[in-house]
């Protein structure tokens, strides 16, 4: 980056009469300061002229000028010298060059924090973040032993709730674990019969990413609790997803804090005990819309 930055000043310097100088002198007010360029070089009383750090250009205007050296004060009565003695400038001429200063300023400072940004993104992260998401499914199909439900005869849908806590392992692989839980309902024509079922699972999830994309691949497992209430009865079982498929893209907000739109595939295996030790199994196959934020 630096080597990109005095590059560029380089080529600055030959098209706009620049020249590197040192300061001498910084007044007790930070609103003056002396420089080795005088009258020899052609400073004449009143002149404006633009001086440049590595951070900052500001204008200045003559005060004083011997045959080697000329005081300058700030343009702008509510400024601040920004530099002390013996740091370097960039002196020009023409202050008509002062846009062009601000705009390439701007263009490296974007430049050095999405380095930055990229740097920090393809090392491992010690510390991990949180992952809060919030999902809507709707079940494709489902079979309850040999009998499978067709999607006209019924319909189930549901919301999801997870929080996870997530490492980056590398730039493209992450893995996160934590909780989730579930909430949807199956919804009968022929009966006609609402059945909601309640879910808590712990979870784990790898995610692969496409750098440069903000988009990644997901691949989860979930194993934890059922439970169903059929009119006064309540069912208890287990519930296991396996796999969970997802595809998501991520937006960068700030230094951690991202917005993640997903669109995820399940396959959900439920096993509940009825009365008289009736085991029921029950395939689900879903979709889901998620969305999510990560910090």
């Amino acid at each position: 980056m630096a080597y990109l930055f005095f590059l560029v000043f380089f080529a600055q310097t030959l098209w706009a009469n620049e020249v590197v100088l040192v300061v001498q002198a910084v007044s007790t007010d930070k609103t003056s300061f002396v420089v080795r360029r005088g009258a020899v070089e052609g400073i004449v009383p009143g002149q404006e002229s633009l001086f440049t750090t590595k951070n900052v250009s500001l204008a200045a205007t003559v005060v004083e000028i011997t045959r080697e050296h000329s005081l300058w004060k700030l343009s702008d009565p509510r400024g601040s010298v920004p530099f002390e003695k013996g740091d370097t400038l960039i002196f020009t001429n023409a202050i008509e060059s002062l846009p062009l200063e601000i705009s390439f300023r701007r263009s490296v400072l974007e430049e050095k924090k999405r380095e930055e940004r990229e740097e920090m993104e393809r090392q491992p992260d010690p510390f991990g973040r949180t992952f809060l998401r919030s999902s809507f499914s709707y079940g494709f199909s489902e079979t309850t032993g040999e009998i499978s439900e067709a999607s006209g005869d019924s319909t189930r849908t549901g919301l999801q709730l997870e929080g996870l806590y997530m490492l980056k392992l590398s730039s493209r692989f992450d893995l996160a674990f934590g909780l989730r839980f579930d909430r949807d309902t199956l919804i009968q024509e022929n009966p006609a019969l609402e059945i909601p079922t309640s879910r808590f699972f712990v979870v784990t999830e790898s995610f692969f990413n496409f750098e440069g994309l903000n988009t990644y691949l997901g691949f989860g497992l979930a194993a934890g609790k059922s439970e169903t209430e059929v009119g006064s009865l309540s069912v208890e079982g287990r519930a296991l997803s396996f796999p969970t498929i997802r595809v998501g893209h991520r937006k960068s907000m700030g230094e951690k804090l991202a917005l993640h739109t997903e669109a995820a595939f399940e396959y959900l295996l439920v096993e509940e005990n009825f009365p008289g030790k009736i085991l029921q199994e029950t395939v689900i196959l879903s979709g889901k819309l998620s969305f999510g934020i990560s910090f």
